[in-house]
């Protein structure tokens, strides 16, 4: 146990520090660091693009931190039937951003297909750094249990509601509904209902949809640990 958490606080204390010392990096470059180069220097392109990369590295860092964490959290905790599952699920994510951003027929999908790919490629790098149990252990497990795959449920549902609500939330149609505001301004009120029932029409049956994919998915990744965990949970207390 001492081994993990000296484990655990070098991997914070290396990457963590380094992911600090980065941010504050970027954000005392300007007011501070850039004052104290040459004049010459000040504006030069690469000069002046060291706050994003700053930044950027920052993020990697503590991406890499969180992969390292889990990984070492969960390792060899999952048993591989959800590990399966979940990882299916993700590479379900990848390939349905990859057809968001390639689809022909609506704007939807594409604004935010990228979001999706990005993200489910994030949840893949991470997972597949979480070692499973053996596939044969799937045989030791014990069947998933009425209350678990209930509680698994609810949950699943409440991400997904949760995810695809705030996506429908946030991108509802609203003034000036896609175009300039001066253009909206000078539009006689028919051509503003033409544009109004148009928007609507995008958004029910373009945006819509794909949210509610958008919310499955990390739903569904819920529901699979939920359900593994509270039948562990389960079997623990019935053998107690």
């Amino acid at each position: 146990m001492q081994a993990t958490k000296k484990n655990y606080l070098g991997v914070i204390k290396g990457l963590g520090g380094w992911a600090i010392g980065a941010f504050l990096f970027g954000l005392l470059f300007k007011p501070v660091l850039q004052n104290l180069l040459p004049v010459n220097l000040r504006d030069d392109v690469i000069i002046l693009a060291l706050p994003f990369v700053a930044y950027f590295a920052a993020i990697l860092l503590l991406f890499i931190l969180g992969i390292n964490l889990i990984s070492q959290q969960l390792h060899k905790s999952i048993p591989n039937r959800t590990h399966r599952a979940v990882e299916y699920t993700i590479i379900a994510g990848i390939l349905f951003g990859i057809f968001a951003l390639f689809q022909p027929w609506t704007i939807g999908p594409f604004r935010y297909g990228f979001g999706l790919l990005l993200f489910s490629t994030l949840a893949f790098i991470l997972w597949s750094h979480v070692m499973p149990r053996s596939e044969k252990d799937d045989s030791l497990q014990p069947p998933y249990a009425k209350r678990a795959i209930t509680t698994g449920l609810i949950v699943g549902i409440v991400i997904a509601a949760f995810v695809a609500g705030t996506f429908a939330l946030s991108a509802r149609p609203s003034e000036p509904y896609g175009i300039r505001q001066r253009q909206w301004d000078f539009m006689q009120e028919e051509q503003k209902t033409e544009v109004i029932a148009k928007a609507n029409r995008d958004y029910f049956a373009g945006y819509l949809p794909f949210f509610l994919v958008y919310g499955v998915l990390p739903g569904l990744v819920g529901f699979f640990l939920i359900r593994e965990f509270a039948t562990k949970k389960s079997h623990w207390q019935a053998a107690d």
